[in-house]
């Protein structure tokens, strides 16, 4: 079984009335895990922590491995 690979993300969300928030960290990523469930993932996570972004668009979504 493959090991966690650590990733770099960068997730800007706009809120109605148009506030932009952004929000970037790494993160270790499951074998076989998809880049739209590690999205959805940490939309939830922002959404439990920020409930008025709980509509908000996605504008901007980057997730690469974070070794160089």
């Amino acid at each position: 079984m493959s090991a966690e690979a650590e990733h770099l993300y960068i997730l800007t969300l706009q809120a109605a009335g148009g506030r932009l928030a952004t929000w970037s960290g790494t993160i270790r990523v499951r074998p076989g895990a998809t880049r739209q469930g590690v999205l959805l993932d940490l939309k939830a996570q922002i959404e439990d922590h920020q409930p008025a972004l709980r509509d908000a668009a996605i504008v901007f979504f980057s997730l690469e491995p974070n070794s160089l």
